[in-house]
């Protein structure tokens, strides 16, 4: 099965091959071995997710790993360069080198939006900032929500 490629920057491709085991060809046509992995995702901005038992991690179109096995819901990269992603704390955020962009504690997380990601905690619904900050205040809330619907 051949995976395709959403908003990639190189060219690259997976392909599974025997149980646990999947090519990644890239982009200058090498081939990097992936072992003990028992799915992967779609390769999405140059990234895609992969799941080993129960919990998920993230590598580069590279085949290098970004982030270990240790979530236990993800979905795919976005355009920020952001992937929504869920420890055993809660939703939040990575980058494109892993890390984590803000607390991973909110209930839910929505996609980033002219550089304002939608996050809800304890119901109530508050936008953060690229760098993962909360908005101090209400009247700052407001103003993150205008820019994340456009206004």
């Amino acid at each position: 099965t051949l995976t395709t490629i959403k908003g990639g920057y190189l060219m690259a491709s997976l392909r599974h091959v025997a149980d646990r085991t999947y090519l990644l060809e890239r982009a200058d046509r090498t081939v990097v071995v992936l072992n003990k992995i028992d799915s992967v995702g779609e390769i999405c901005w140059g990234h895609f997710w992969y799941r080993v038992g129960d919990l998920y991690g993230f590598m580069n179109e590279l085949g290098e790993r970004i982030c270990e096995p240790t979530l236990v819901a993800v979905r795919d990269f976005e355009k920020s360069m952001h992937a929504p992603v869920k420890s055993s704390k809660g939703w939040g955020f990575i980058d494109n080198y892993g890390r984590a962009t803000c607390k991973l504690e909110y209930d839910a997380v929505y996609s980033y939006n002219n550089g304002v990601a939608k996050v809800e905690k304890d119901s109530k619904i508050l936008y953060l900032d690229r760098v993962g900050v909360e908005p101090n205040g209400d009247y700052m809330n407001d103003v993150f929500k205008r820019i994340w619907e456009g206004k």
